[in-house]
């Protein structure tokens, strides 16, 4: 199949290929009540209905209107992408799959359909990375690689990406700073994988009303994740058993008056020694201010890259 010239060849992707076989990895909890979380939980159980009944321009509206009540609900632009994708409307479902890797990395499946439909649209560099980040999530991209690798140079530090190292992100623990305020921990790394995109504590969390500060820390944490995917040498996964380390975030003090400043610390845990072997401090004028969490929190995760780097050429 050749993509370079003339009308470009699409990939074929049946419904049978976007319809999960297995539940994909379990939804985090980095994922933040919108203004109308319930709405949008209706929306997506409805699009999930009529996709399995091959209805999927009903699908697609019902999926507009669980974003336009939730635009941070990942799996509502997951849905989209799968759907576009089967209406082969390739650059619209390339879009939404890539928003729905953005907002929960390490999502394997998503990373797949990401790939699948940037190639159709002929997409190679956002191709490429999708596959390198489905493959470290657990898909098996082998054959996709081959593919790929006949229509488009794969990345110059394609080494460096596909043996990067995989990260499971705890939850953040505020037991200190917020004894009263009770969050998931999730740091068993011998714990299986969750087997439900729709159960666990994640999901609760979404589809509940809780206070600003459970929100705020929700949203750290999933910041964190995004700040770590974007280095070429670690690789956010959603199941710990496939982790080599884990990233634990510990909040120890957040103000009770506006802008809310938290202070902290952050350690890289060896899963095989079970030893901290990087902390940090880490501290925000305003816990709450998203944009600049993600800035901090991107140069902490360069930091922290820097130094595995050098610890991996002693």
């Amino acid at each position: 199949m050749n993509l370079r010239g003339g009308t470009p060849a699409v990939v074929a992707l049946t419904a049978g290929a976007l319809l999960l076989s297995v539940a994909p990895a379990r939804r985090v909890a980095a994922e933040s009540p919108p203004q109308n979380p319930a709405a949008a939980v209706r929306q997506i159980e409805e699009a999930v209905k009529l996709i399995g009944e091959n209805r999927l321009r009903e699908a697609l509206q019902a999926l507009n209107r669980a974003i336009a009540a939730n635009d941070e609900y990942w799996e509502a632009h997951y849905q989209r992408g799968r759907v576009l994708g089967l209406l082969d409307r390739w650059q619209e479902s390339r879009d939404a799959l890539l928003r729905a890797t953005e907002l929960n990395p390490g999502h394997g499946h998503a990373h797949r359909l990401a790939s699948i439909a940037a190639t159709n649209v002929e997409d190679w560099d956002s191709a490429w990375d999708q596959a390198i980040k489905a493959q470290l999530a657990g898909e098996d991209m082998r054959d996709a690689f081959l593919q790929m690798y006949h229509l488009a140079p794969p990345p110059d530090d394609f080494g460096i990406r596909i043996n990067a190292a995989t990260v499971f992100v705890a939850d953040v623990d505020s037991s200190v700073a917020l004894a009263d305020i009770e969050l998931p921990t999730n740091f068993n790394p011998q714990a299986p994988a969750s087997a439900g995109a729709r159960s666990g504590r994640g999901a609760q969390l979404e589809d509940s009303a809780v206070n600003q500060s459970t929100l705020d820390l929700i949203r750290l944490q999933r910041s964190m994740r995004g700040s770590l995917a974007e280095s070429p040498r670690l690789a956010v996964v959603l199941d710990p058993g496939r982790a080599k380390y884990i990233l634990a975030i510990s909040i120890t003090d957040i103000s009770a008056q506006e802008p809310r400043s938290a202070s902290g610390y952050f350690r890289l845990i060896d899963i095989a020694s079970r030893e901290v072997i990087y902390r940090s401090n880490i501290d925000f004028a305003d816990i709450s201010a998203t944009t600049a969490i993600a800035g901090k929190l991107r140069r902490y995760v360069t930091d922290l890259t820097a130094w595995l780097e050098k610890r991996e050429t002693r």
